[in-house]
């Protein structure tokens, strides 16, 4: 789940990197680094920016054609009980996703809650 880097200086000490993959496929990843968390855990009211999607091809388009892309700030508005469709606000404009859809895109919170 996540790739490891070493640094010169790190070769000799064993020190690894662990970062992020985006594009990993099998499990989808829970816990992300940094404040950095999938659309659907984040709280009713919360702003961030969204980081990465992970999904193939096909999803990156389709999100990419609602204005949900990399590095575009997003607002949680609402979502349903029951893994139902999550509101959210991009570009000025209201846009529902799917419970699977917003898993799969990865945000970094900002700091401020409301």
């Amino acid at each position: 789940m996540y790739r490891q880097k070493k640094t010169d200086g790190a070769k000799e000490l064993g020190i690894c990197d662990l970062s992020p993959t985006y594009r990993d496929r099998g499990q989808l990843m829970t816990e992300y680094q940094n404040e950095e968390l999938s659309l659907a855990q984040m709280r009713t009211g919360q702003t961030g920016m969204v980081v990465g999607v992970a999904g193939g091809p096909g999803l990156v388009r389709r999100l990419d054609a609602m204005g949900i892309r990399p590095g575009k700030p997003v607002t949680k508005i609402g979502s349903t009980l029951f893994h139902g469709p999550i509101t959210l606000s991009v570009n000025s404009s209201r846009v529902a996703v799917g419970f699977g859809m917003a898993r799969r895109i990865i945000v970094k919170v900002d700091k401020h809650l409301p």
